[in-house]
């Protein structure tokens, strides 16, 4: 990996001791583990809630249709209980990970850009240049390009994408059919 000099003077910049991308269940899981641990975590996802798309909810959603929801709850409760080790960044997007060999010799620095000014319920959240609690979830444009933030790191967590749930359909096992999962892993 390269290591570069040039950033946007506008960047944000925090330290962690981990950076966890995606907050689907095994990104949940990992931040929430860490912070219980003791260690300073960044939890990154471009979607406005947590839980991922295993975990896709509207807000206020009671769960009552959802596979695991008294897990998601464990861990929804695990990041609230640490958000003051956790720092959630909903509605951002990694566009570059990298090795760091000035300040935080053997880490790493991860950019994200802002893709959605996000809210959300009972989780602390930092969007931009604020930090607050919110009662619901909502996402919006975000200005003009996004506003950049730059995380440096000990560790980086990849846990992105790593389910697809499907619905059964006549013939969906014969040899030959994929669905829109199988189809994006070929």
């Amino acid at each position: 990996m390269t290591t570069s000099r040039a950033e946007p003077a506008a960047a944000r910049r925090d330290r962690h001791d981990l950076v966890v991308l995606g907050a689907g269940p095994a990104g949940l899981a990992a931040a929430v583990t860490a912070a219980t641990a003791g260690a300073r975590v960044a939890l990154i996802d471009a979607g406005p809630r947590p839980g991922g798309q295993y975990w896709r909810h509207r807000p206020g959603d009671d769960g009552a249709s959802h596979h695991g929801w008294p897990t998601f709850r464990r861990l929804l409760h695990g990041l609230t209980a640490h958000a003051d080790r956790i720092t959630y960044l909903p509605g951002h997007s990694v566009w570059h990970v990298e090795r760091t060999a000035d300040e935080f010799p053997g880490g790493f620095r991860t950019h994200a850009v802002t893709t959605h000014a996000v809210t959300t319920h009972a989780v602390t959240t930092h969007t931009e240049a604020t930090h607050a609690v919110a009662t619901r979830a909502v996402a919006t444009p975000p200005p003009r390009g996004g506003s950049e933030r730059v995380v440096d790191s000990r560790t980086v967590v990849v846990a992105t994408r790593a389910y697809d749930r499907q619905l059964p359909f006549l013939g969906w096992t014969l040899p030959g059919v994929f669905t829109a999962g199988a189809r994006r892993r070929c």
